[in-house]
């Protein structure tokens, strides 16, 4: 296996490599001294710096757990559900990273960080946050931001998602059937067809499933039904 060149003053987040030191026990990880940015010095495994587990001596654990504790959402569902986002973006372990993290799906500098917790908290209240609710992305090739992101029911959600390989359209939710050579738009909604037309050009079905879903006030915008092109 290739040796990983490490230099010193190389910086991991907050931690810049000072010297490499000799492993612990019988470990053969390799393992550096490092110095945080608050100050303090710490022994650390290369491989946990390179991966990110490890960003600092354990201060800016300290300084999140304050930040939560002096704003009491420590608690609040919002809290997990920004943790669970953030994990499956920037987190290779995680299970659902290849479909966001995996493909260029980013949290925005607003609801990351140190502050990001009550920036995101205070989004979510002022937009329309209620238990029960699932964040949403419109554009589901964009990442979370406040532009790009509301609060739906679970029935709902799974109408957002890329277009399927086979769908040769274009347009979320409109299909060619070769058997009547024509397209058909159709609408599902918990689990039940809402809605099935047919037409002969495939953007007259866009046109057609969106008029539907906005006369009937459905949670979708013009933005998020298209993808390859604009209606």
């Amino acid at each position: 296996m290739r040796r990983i060149d490490v230099k010193l003053g190389d910086r991991y987040n907050r931690l810049t490599i000072i010297d490499e030191v000799a492993g612990v026990g019988k470990s053969k990880r390799r393992r550096f001294l490092c110095g945080c940015s608050c100050g303090n010095k710490k022994e650390i495994n290369l491989d946990l710096l390179m991966n990110g587990t490890t960003k600092s001596c354990g201060c800016l654990n300290d300084e999140l757990k304050r930040a939560r504790s002096k704003h009491g959402l420590s608690s609040h569902k919002t809290y997990f559900k920004l943790k669970n986002m953030r994990q499956r973006c920037n987190d290779k372990r995680d299970k659902g990273y290849k479909n966001y993290g995996g493909r260029g799906i980013t949290v925005c500098e607003e609801w990351s960080g140190d502050v990001g917790l009550e920036n995101f908290y205070n989004w979510a209240i002022s937009n329309g946050y209620e238990e029960g609710l699932t964040i949403d992305r419109i554009d589901n090739d964009k990442g979370y931001c406040p532009a790009n992101c509301r609060w739906v029911d679970m029935s709902f959600q799974g109408a957002n998602k890329r277009i399927a390989s086979v769908n040769t359209s274009g347009f979320i939710g409109v299909f060619y059937i070769e058997l009547l050579k024509k397209w058909r738009a159709q609408v599902q909604y918990r689990g039940k067809i809402i809605f099935k037309e047919y037409y002969k050009d495939k953007r007259e079905g866009a046109l057609g499933r969106d008029k539907f879903i906005i006369e009937n006030n459905l949670p979708h915008t013009l933005s998020r039904l298209t993808k390859k092109e604009e209606l």
